[in-house]
């Protein structure tokens, strides 16, 4: 039974009479009325009533409602109040969640790579910002709190490449909602029925966010009729699974599906006490040049002060700071909040919990193999040894690799990626991975067991780039593992795809900065080697160190727009999406030249 727009029609030819109090709850309301106390809810909420099932309904409300299902209705004084909220039953209830208050939902978004997830998660990050906040998220990390209809919402936002299994199970786990993202035009692909095994698994309740609906290939039935085949019937299939058409691109059903997630959520009921220890669940782990390590944890009871002490698996020590999602520092983060934390010994894992202790005393002292167990692993000298005497072997093909990441999520994804190349006639070996920079004793390294140092995210030092010229040493960056698996497969003889190498084709100095509009500076500069080219990438060198990299979106020598520039000669350049350039900045060309056979 639905209730129409207009609160009086009625919908149903029950003859029937009900008896409400002053005040009456929605869960008793739905008993009077014998329907799905989840259908009363939604009915309720699409009339403008955002309640949960121990909520009371005015006696108004409640009328109103029954006079739709086409039921009688009379009333009677409080005193005589049949709300069973004030039954001795109830109030034993009450007794037991005593201290339990209700805390906002933690959601994970699943779906097939370009299906629109990591769409919808900017959708709705960009329109549903908690008020006062200043720009948008100024750094990611790994989750985000958004407002809608006064409560909160937390998003994990885990990566959706098929590489990131584990740490798309993991981030279901730490879930109270997921949504799966399907196109409507593709329909259920390889990633969707894993994301949909990972669910069920972790028994998360799901919502189907079906995609894409706004493009005239799009076919909804078909979608749902695939959910079908795979043990997921939709509401309007007759089963339990909820479902909302949006287009992520056009922001259109996010309301709705916001509006089902809180729904969802009041459903389960999900509570917390305040007063407890302040625990929180790790989503992911780096390390900053500047600031050392950094957790992005997720808020699970209680909550996380500056100066806390906490441990967890592998890592211990004082809170130093707590960051917001917008790199803002808070005092303390309360239930379902994401915030980094600054102080940790050492990276602990995604998923690894971390609790709040009375004092370091009572931390047990872990030796510092496991204390760096979890940050890299590497091989000994003899082992270095070995993996050259299996490379020389004829009838393999290997691929030594060291994998350098700005995450340690990334290094499991990778390890694991990689194990499918491994055959009777190809071996890939993980030489060394660790989170940082990409430095001289990782080239080293490198010439020595003949890897290729591949990075993810990862910069490079100035003194490695330079040793990897002299060395001979090759140097890949990546932040699609897309292009890396490419790679791999090309480097094995798997593929025969052309294969490009990035060469320096010269280098400017900069000598003069002009800010001709905001957000746009025009470097001036003069070419101290080879040639600066129009659709070149332009590698920002400030100090010895790369801070930049993007391409070249103007190139002028004078006033004239020029495809290239040489020795000697002075030009200006906008390097697009940087406008923080210096006088001195060293401006190095960069293009991707097909490699020689």
């Amino acid at each position: 039974m639905l209730v129409g727009e207009n609160e009086n029609e009625i919908i149903s030819g029950q003859n029937k009479a009900v008896t409400l109090a002053s005040t009456t709850r929605v869960s008793d309301l739905a008993s009077m009325l014998g329907v799905d106390p989840v259908e009363l809810i939604k009915q309720l909420m699409r009339l403008g009533h955002m309640i949960t099932l121990n909520d009371p309904l005015e006696y108004e409300i409640a009328s109103k409602i029954c006079t739709a299902y086409g039921i009688d209705v009379t009333s009677v004084s409080d005193q005589q109040s049949i709300d069973s909220g004030e039954s001795s039953s109830t109030k034993g209830d009450l007794d037991l969640s005593q201290g339990a208050v209700e805390r906002p939902p933690v959601v994970t978004v699943l779906g097939h790579v370009d299906h629109g997830k990591t769409t919808l998660l900017d959708s709705i990050r960009n329109t549903k910002k908690v008020d006062g906040e200043a720009g948008g998220i100024t750094q990611h990390i790994g989750a985000y709190q958004v407002e809608y209809q006064d409560k909160s919402i937390t998003f994990i936002d885990t990566p959706g490449h098929e590489a990131f299994t584990e740490m798309r199970a993991r981030g279901a786990q730490l879930t109270d909602i997921a949504i799966l993202v399907v196109a409507a035009d593709d329909g259920l692909m390889p990633q969707t029925l894993e994301a949909i095994s990972h669910i069920k698994a972790a028994g998360t309740p799901l919502i189907v966010a079906i995609n894409k609906i706004d493009i005239p290939t799009a076919d909804s039935d078909k979608v749902k009729r695939q959910l079908s085949e795979n043990e997921l019937l939709v509401e309007d299939w007759g089963g339990d699974v909820i479902s909302v058409n949006i287009s992520a691109l056009k922001s259109e059903g996010i309301d709705d599906l916001l509006e089902n997630i809180l729904l969802v959520a009041e459903i389960n009921e999900l509570k917390t006490n305040p007063e407890l220890s302040g625990t929180g669940v790790v989503i992911e782990a780096k390390v900053d040049k500047a600031m050392g390590n950094i957790v992005s944890v997720i808020v699970q009871s209680g909550f996380l002060r500056v100066s806390d002490y906490i441990e967890s698996k592998n890592s211990k020590g004082k809170i130093r700071a707590l960051l917001d999602e917008n790199g803002k520092r808070v005092g303390k983060a309360g239930i379902s909040m994401p915030v980094e934390i600054l102080g940790l010994d050492n990276l602990p894992q995604p998923g690894d919990l971390i609790e709040v202790k009375p004092d370091s005393k009572n931390h047990k002292k872990k030796s510092s193999i496991n204390s760096n167990v979890n940050t890299q692993s590497g091989i000994t000298s003899t082992q270095a040894g070995n993996l050259l005497l299996q490379k020389n072997r004829e009838d393999l093909v290997f691929l030594n690799l060291i994998i350098k990441t700005d995450v340690i999520g990334t290094i499991e994804a990778i390890t694991k990626s990689v194990t499918a190349f491994d055959s009777e006639s190809a071996k890939v070996n993980i030489v060394h991975a660790a989170v940082g920079t990409i430095s001289p004793s990782d080239v080293s390294l490198a010439l020595t067991t003949e890897s290729v140092i591949c990075g993810f995210n990862a910069t490079t030092e100035a003194a490695a780039r330079t040793l990897a010229k002299t060395s001979d040493v090759e140097i890949k960056n990546y932040n699609v593992i897309y292009n890396f698996l490419e790679f791999v497969e090309e480097r094995l003889g798997k593929s025969k795809k052309a294969e490009f190498v990035d060469v320096i084709e010269g280098q400017a100095k900069v000598q003069e900065v002009f800010n001709v509009s905001k957000g746009r500076t025009v470097a001036g500069f003069v070419v101290t080697d080879g040639v600066i080219s129009r659709g070149a990438d332009i590698h920002v060198i400030r100090n010895n160190e790369e801070i930049f990299v993007g391409p070249i979106s103007s190139l002028k020598h004078y006033k004239d727009d020029v495809k290239q520039v040489r020795a000697g000669t002075e030009g200006g350049m906008v390097v697009e999406g940087f406008s923080e350039i210096e006088q001195g900045d060293v401006l190095e060309s960069h293009k991707l030249v097909e490699a020689q056979s």
